[in-house]
Parts: structure tokens; C-alpha cells; sequence
């Protein structure tokens, strides 16, 4: 099945939810477009479970456990309790043996992405005594345009996730995500689509 160029500006329009998505607004989703960035980029991406993870990523030596969230304001170190919560019901269940957890948050989603602060002193020590990952969501979407532009692939992406870094970070951030940056995308790629017809 060939996607057209149409279909592709779409996707990559639905791939923004990671910018701006909480896990409340239920038309602008924050879960499904995390566990399709990580499908996107090579992974085997397992669905949520009603009332428990957010997903899962079976790798060879362990199995990462998603606890998706977004909010107005910054980390709620909560989340990460709560992320063990899931991570320990896998485990008891049979999902998994060896079990990480990785805490997808965006955080101070209402600001303009390049300017979100991040304050990673009042959430590092419990993710460093459980042993688990932290990531916001536009490192997702940084990890995912990296990844469609040939500059990373999926071996790189897991040295990331299984890595000793607690705040897993892709290169520098998006140079542009406003409206008018995607709509010059838009119409660059409609003049190559009228010079190909």
C-alpha cells in the first residue's frame, strides 16, 4: 500500500499531540501517540492495560514499562510511585521478568515547547532508587524527527532507554514547531507535489 504525501502530512500533523497532549483531554490524546512514536521507530510497542501501565516495550534483557502523563505545571514525583505500582503488577502477573519503568511526561504543556522548564531536582533521587527512566514527550518527538531524518535508528534509541542516564534527552530540541514552520512544511511539500503532477 503506497502512503501519499497527504496521508504523511497528516501523520506528522498527529505526531504534534506530543507536544501539547495531556492524558485528560480525550480528542487530544497523550498515550497513543507515545507508543506509536516508539512503533514508528522500530519498536515492539505492547497496548495499555484498563486501570494499570500505559504500555509496554519487550526488549531482550527486560521489559519497559509506560507511564504516560501531561500536565499544566512541572514533574509530579508521584507519578513515579505510581509507575513502580505498575511496573510490580507486570511483574506479578507474568508479563514480565525483569521489569524498568520509563515516566513520559509533558509537562507544562500550555507553554511554547521550546521554553518548557524542566526541574529535574525534585524527581532524580526517587527515580535513581528505583532504577527507572524519565523522558518528556517532546524528547519523544525529538527522538521520532531524529529518527525519520536518518540521524539516529532503533539501536541508538535503545542505548538510550537502557542506558545509565536517568533523563533520557535527544540531541537539541525541535528548531521550529510553531504553526508557521509546519504550514512553510505544507506548502513546500504541495510545490513538490504540483511540480511532480
Amino acid at each position: 500500500m503506497t502512503v501519499t504525501i497527504e496521508e504523511k502530512i497528516e501523520r506528522a500533523e498527529w505526531f504534534r499531540q506530543l507536544l501539547f497532549a495531556n492524558d485528560e483531554i480525550e480528542t487530544f490524546d497523550l498515550e497513543v501517540p507515545v507508543r506509536e512514536a516508539f512503533r514508528e521507530v522500530g519498536f515492539s510497542v505492547d497496548d495499555e492495560t484498563p486501570g494499570g501501565r500505559d504500555g509496554g516495550i519487550p526488549l531482550d534483557d527486560e521489559t519497559i514499562i509506560l507511564e504516560i502523563t501531561g500536565r499544566r505545571k512541572g514533574v509530579r514525583p508521584h507519578k513515579i510511585d505510581k509507575m513502580d505500582d505498575h511496573v510490580q503488577d507486570a511483574k506479578a502477573a507474568g508479563y514480565c521478568e525483569n521489569g524498568t519503568g520509563l515516566l513520559v511526561y509533558n509537562a507544562h504543556r500550555k507553554k511554547d515547547p521550546e521554553s518548557r522548564p524542566l526541574n529535574p531536582s525534585n524527581f532524580t533521587e526517587k527515580l535513581d532508587d528505583y532504577g527507572y527512566k524519565f523522558i518528556t514527550s517532546l524528547q519523544v518527538y525529538q527522538m521520532l524527527s531524529l529518527y525519520k531524518e536518518g540521524e539516529i535508528d532503533t539501536a541508538d534509541i535503545e542505548a538510550k532507554l537502557t542506558g545509565e542516564e536517568l533523563i533520557i534527552r535527544f540531541g537539541d530540541q525541535p528548531k521550529k514547531t510553531g504553526s508557521a514552520e509546519f504550514e512553510s512544511r505544507i506548502d513546500s511539500l504541495q510545490s513538490r507535489l504540483d511540480n511532480l503532477l
